[in-house]
C-alpha cells in the first residue's frame, strides 16, 4: 500500500516547523488537517486533558506497552 505524502511527515518536522513558528497552534492545525496520525493524537489530548494521559490511553488501545516505549526513549 501507497502511502499518501501527507501520511509521511517526519515528526521532527513538526518539532521543527512549532519551534520557529510564531503561532505554533496554527502549525499543529496545519498538520493536523493534512494527517490523520496527528489528528488522532490532537483529538486524543484533548479528550483525555493532558498529552501524559493520552499517550498512555492511546499506546494501551493500540496494544503496546507505554512504560516499554518510555524505556525506549530514555536510553
Amino acid at each position: 500500500m501507497r502511502k499518501e505524502v501527507s501520511e509521511m511527515y517526519n515528526p521532527m518536522d513538526i518539532v521543527n516547523a512549532m519551534r520557529f513558528a510564531k503561532n505554533p497552534q496554527a502549525v499543529l492545525e496545519q498538520y493536523a488537517r493534512t494527517n490523520q496520525n496527528v489528528r488522532e493524537v490532537m483529538d486524543m489530548v484533548n479528550q483525555c486533558g493532558d498529552p501524559k494521559t493520552a499517550f498512555y490511553k492511546m499506546a494501551s488501545a493500540k496494544g503496546v506497552d507505554p512504560e516499554a516505549i518510555l524505556s525506549m526513549i530514555r536510553k
